[in-house]
């Protein structure tokens, strides 16, 4: 697998939508590739002859698991542990078995109150710490 944090094409582009990712698989060294930088737990795969997303993370559930093909091309965002984007203020991330092939992709609750205080004391941007609460 191989690490990003924008897109394979520049590191500091947003890949917000299956339009923009669509564009970029060509651009993939390694058939699973992790990118961040938008904090959205999400994944997609070109895999079967297909472009698809992978199915969404039902925010009732504490998880999701993915069963990945192994000739399948799979561009996944883990989340975000703290800061996140997509108004669920659980910490985001994603555990990956290529051996199983399998990819989990879980939401945890965590004291995001404290981490505020935290921000407030460091003297860093109030909205940094407001927006925890909120996944904003």
């Amino acid at each position: 697998f191989q690490l990003i944090h924008g897109s394979p094409l520049d590191e500091d582009e947003y890949l917000l939508t299956a339009a923009d990712v669509r564009n970029v698989f060509d651009y993939l060294d390694e058939g699973v590739t992790f990118f961040g930088h938008t904090h959205l737990q999400c994944g997609y795969a070109r895999a079967n002859g297909t472009f698809q997303a992978l199915r969404k993370h039902d925010p009732a559930q504490r998880e999701c698991w993915h069963k990945l093909e192994r000739d399948g091309i799979y561009l996944i965002n883990a989340g975000s542990v703290g800061q996140p984007r997509d108004g669920d203020p659980r910490a985001a991330y994603a555990i990956y078995d290529p051996e199983r092939m399998e990819l989990l992709q879980r939401r945890v609750r965590y004291n995001f109150e404290a981490t505020r205080r935290k921000i407030e004391d460091a003297g860093l941007p109030d909205v940094l710490g407001a927006r925890l609460g909120v996944g904003r």
